[in-house]
């Protein structure tokens, strides 16, 4: 049978029995044609069975290709986004952008009874060789969430019933790379100097807060005033409850990242005189009409700065200084960097990073926390020496 021949059936008497049995296509791994089928001893029993697995296997028109599947897929995640509000914007942005970019014109014109998982590693290998439309191919990173995505994708038409079986499932995924954190961060003697070149600049207290406290770009773009604690009121310290971003030109607020992503962050003395600097100049500038819904860093019409434009501005400023080429990123592994250097335990660093485990930050910083360890024996072993 073919494949357009999905879901036809028969009644067969075999005896004094009827076996009423489904067409259900070729397995996407092995390619062989695949059947249920049920015996009865009534004829319209077994008509009736047939009937209502034809109903429930009935292929639908948005199931015949793997595009068909990613799309259908799509609108799923679509309301997962919009009425459950179970992935954020930025997510659907991606999956958005993997179907579009490598998945449909490649192994979405692809059957989707028909297709195998030596297809799906072809498409995938050859993306990591050659890459996208634009030719640059794709990194080991990239190319497991393309895989998590087929995989998320034919499970769900797995489900819908649309296929009995993933091809997915025998994709192995590509080991994550372990960050080289270490090749990405400024030694505090280059983070000063950068500070200090841009003092007084529009960005100077942006990059003061994001070398002090390890925050994320988007959170700390994502500050409002009622977010900042001064000393007068407690602590000084800045409280993350959201991020900012953009996306397809449109301004986006999220929730943190993970629960531990919404966090309070001490700041220092400097950076809370800084940071009050800020606020009476905007308190000024807006007179009665101020308030503390209004964003920490933005431009005078109170729109946050552009994060691409933070980052360009970030690189650039750091080209023309002769320091090395990291990204406002780069600041929030310095930050855990030196914290690991001076000691400081690794889950306070997890906590003050917002990461959803210490296992993350020792992953990330693990020959920070290594060198960290070594120094720690030592200092026991003197102890007991007497040393």
């Amino acid at each position: 049978m073919t494949r357009n021949e999905y879901g036809k059936g028969s009644v067969t008497k075999r005896g004094d029995k009827y076996l009423a049995q489904l067409y259900l296509g070729r397995d996407p791994v092995t390619g062989k044609h695949r059947y249920t089928s049920k015996t009865f001893t009534a004829k319209d029993k077994a008509r009736d069975w047939l009937r209502d697995e034809q109903a429930k296997r009935r292929p639908v028109e948005t199931a015949e290709t793997v595009a068909a599947i990613l799309d259908a897929w799509l609108t799923h995640q679509r309301h997962r986004h919009e009425v459950l509000d179970k992935i954020s914007e930025s997510t659907l942005t991606w999956y958005e952008s993997a179907v579009k970019v490598h998945l449909r014109d490649t192994i979405g014109t692809m059957a989707a009874d028909e297709v195998t998982s030596a297809d799906i590693a072809r498409v995938l290998t050859d993306r990591m060789k050659r890459g996208g439309p634009k030719g640059r191919p794709l990194g080991k990173s990239s190319i497991r969430r393309l895989s998590i995505v087929l995989r998320a994708a034919f499970k769900y038409a797995v489900g819908e019933g649309w296929l009995a079986r993933s091809p997915a499932d025998q994709i192995e995924l590509p080991k994550m790379e372990t960050t080289k954190s270490e090749e990405r961060v400024w030694p505090i003697a280059d983070v000063r100097r950068f500070l200090d070149a841009t003092a007084g600049t529009d960005y100077g207290v942006l990059w003061r807060v994001l070398a002090v406290t390890g925050l994320r770009r988007g959170e700390a773009l994502g500050l409002t005033w009622a977010g900042v604690v001064f000393a007068d009121i407690g602590d000084s310290s800045v409280n993350v409850t959201r991020a900012y971003t953009v996306l397809k030109g449109r301004p986006v607020w999220s929730e943190p990242k993970t629960d531990k992503s919404r966090r309070r962050v001490p700041i220092d003395t400097a950076t809370a005189t800084m940071l009050e600097a800020v606020r009476d100049r905007q308190r000024e500038a807006f007179g009665p009409d101020w308030s503390d819904t209004f964003p920490v860093f933005s431009r005078p019409d109170l729109v946050p700065f552009h994060p691409n434009e933070v980052t360009r501005t970030f690189q650039r400023t750091a080209r023309e200084l002769g320091l090395p080429a990291i990204g406002p990123h780069g600041l929030r592994h310095s930050v855990a960097t030196e914290l690991g250097e001076q000691g400081v335990p690794l889950t306070v660093v997890s906590k003050l990073l917002g990461h959803s485990s210490t296992r993350v930050t020792g992953d990330v910083y693990s020959h920070v926390f290594d060198e960290t360890a070594g120094a720690a024996v030592s200092r026991v072993a003197k102890a007991i020496d007497g040393a």
